[in-house]
């Protein structure tokens, strides 16, 4: 029996039978995974502390018939900053909801793996929560291919100056000549600091209330068009305007 060494962030846990769980995780080498805890739901069962959602977890995996199986297990990270703070927990649990929605199975990208633990440890230390989520869902698209071009306006091909416009018909940056009541402004400036905030947290990054929910806006139609998956806008809408 081969035993295949992972590590993964516990993405959710669902029952099935009396007393096992399925797990869905997503690790370092097999990208999104599903596996069976046997005995998971039994009462002191010694998956309760290590399967929680959000985890990062070390296990060993083993293949039967057409189930892979969850054994000798270790957390790595709990994360309880985050845990412990609502509107944290809150966020966090959408970034992996975000991953469980727009990942399929057994399609490892170490640039994704890579995100979810800084985005992560980022929030660990940081309370600009809402920056932080936007950055990592900015990444995700770019990581997916499927993030818009922001050099050169879609419809007439001209260079984009630092003021663009993300135009719905378009589904793309446009000029200020191009654009029209279907667009949204943004500074391009603003939205290429954002992508390397996780990495830099760049203090000199200011913004308002306006060009938060506006960059959410744009990000939220990327992943409606390209995974059919919208993300709760009154979570979002709620935090930054309380």
């Amino acid at each position: 029996m081969e035993i295949i060494k992972l590590r993964g962030y516990i993405l959710k846990k669902i029952p099935i039978k009396e007393e096992d769980l399925l797990i869905f995780l997503y690790t370092n080498m097999v990208g999104k995974i599903v596996v069976k805890a046997r005995g998971a739901t039994k009462i002191n069962n010694k998956w309760s502390r290590i399967i929680e959602t959000l985890n990062l977890i070390d296990t060993n995996i083993y293949k039967k018939r057409d189930y892979f199986y969850l054994t000798e297990s270790k957390v790595i990270d709990s994360f309880f900053p985050i845990k412990r703070d609502l509107n944290k927990s809150i966020f966090a649990l959408q970034i992996i909801n975000i991953i469980d929605k727009t990942q399929i199975d057994n399609n490892p990208d170490i640039n994704i793996f890579n995100l979810i633990t800084k985005t992560l440890n980022a929030m660990k230390e940081n309370n600009n929560i809402d920056i932080i989520f936007l950055s990592f869902v900015l990444n995700l698209l770019k990581f997916e291919g499927v993030l818009f071009p922001l050099d050169r306006c879609e419809k007439c091909g001209r260079e984009l100056s630092n003021d663009i416009y993300f135009d719905y018909n378009y589904g793309a940056f446009l000029c200020n000549k191009d654009s029209g009541e279907s667009s949204i402004d943004v500074k391009r400036e603003k939205l290429l600091n954002l992508e390397n905030y996780i990495d830099n947290r760049d203090e000199g990054l200011l913004l308002n209330k306006e060009e938060i929910l506006n960059i959410f806006k744009i990000l939220n139609y990327m992943l409606i068009k390209n995974f059919s998956f919208s993300l709760p806008d009154d979570i979002f809408i709620s935090y930054i305007y309380n």
